[in-house]
């Protein structure tokens, strides 16, 4: 039987969507050790996602596509790592670099999944989300229970930062929006084409939301699909908020709170 952890690390290095279906991970830990240090490791791009979290003591970056993308930038954050004297590691998404890193920084117990040098863990769950048969939530939560714990339903939770909140007031005050407004967000991109519906269908939706509910349409996406946002609005009869490409994900999250509905392709 392990011996109840004094200082965790939660490795989780890949998408938006997956770091936040994780934070339940965070408030199990919190709930079982509260007097443990709990930090997490994630990508630049997800840092506001758990920045604030009230079960996180530290937020760790880890740039897998900038300045740590070397194997030699990746060893000396390893070593660097080893100052912290993190006593477990939790690792959500199997993938060499999260693999090799804790194993590189000593971290003795090491809990993830058997793929992807899998033999560098301590203790190995079997990878069976490919089935779908449970939500990814729900399986991120199997990693919990080698530490003998029993979890409850995951609720996932993104802090709002109170200069986010104000700057979605702002931008929203500025596009004429009252308080009382039903805002409806909608995302219309996806990272494989095969999950996109296509501009045309997003923007009648839009317009139907528009004159059936008086709802106000707020359009979302990242830097890089900005193409597809402006092939929607093109598409529409009416008026909306075109914000893609000008929200940082903790600004989302704060403007996905004041909305009633999100319409996306995918999480």
């Amino acid at each position: 039987h392990l011996t109840p952890p004094k200082r965790i690390l939660v490795i989780r290095l890949d998408r938006i969507g997956d770091v936040v279906l994780s934070t339940p991970v965070l408030e199990v830990l919190r709930k079982t050790y509260p007097s443990a240090f709990i930090a997490m490791m994630v990508r630049p791009v997800c840092r506001e996602l758990v920045e604030g979290n009230p079960h996180l003591n530290e937020v760790i970056v880890y740039d897998k596509d900038g300045r740590h993308r070397s194997v030699l930038a990746s060893i000396r954050f390893a070593w660097a790592l080893r100052r912290d004297q993190f006593d477990t590691a939790l690792i959500l998404h199997p993938t060499n670099r999260s693999h090799w890193i804790p194993w590189l920084a000593g971290i003795p117990v090491r809990i993830g999944y058997a793929r992807k040098s899998g033999w560098l863990l301590t203790r190995r769950v079997s990878h069976r989300k490919q089935e779908g048969t449970r939500h990814e939530a729900e399986y991120t939560l199997d990693l919990v229970r080698v530490l003998g714990i029993d979890p409850p339903p995951p609720r996932p939770f993104v802090p709002i930062h109170p200069e986010a909140a104000a700057r979605i007031d702002q931008l929203l005050q500025d596009e004429g929006l009252r308080e009382a407004d039903q805002l409806v967000a909608m995302h219309p991109s996806a990272s494989d084409s095969s999950k996109r519906w296509p501009p045309e269908r997003f923007a009648e939706v839009a317009d139907r939301f528009i004159e059936r509910q008086q709802a106000w349409i707020v359009l979302v996406a990242g830097s890089g699909d900005v193409q597809q946002a402006h092939a929607v609005e093109g598409a529409m009869h009416h008026r909306l908020v075109n914000v893609a490409g000008k929200l940082s994900v903790g600004v989302l999250a704060a403007l996905l709170a004041r909305c009633r509905v999100l319409i996306s392709n995918d999480s």
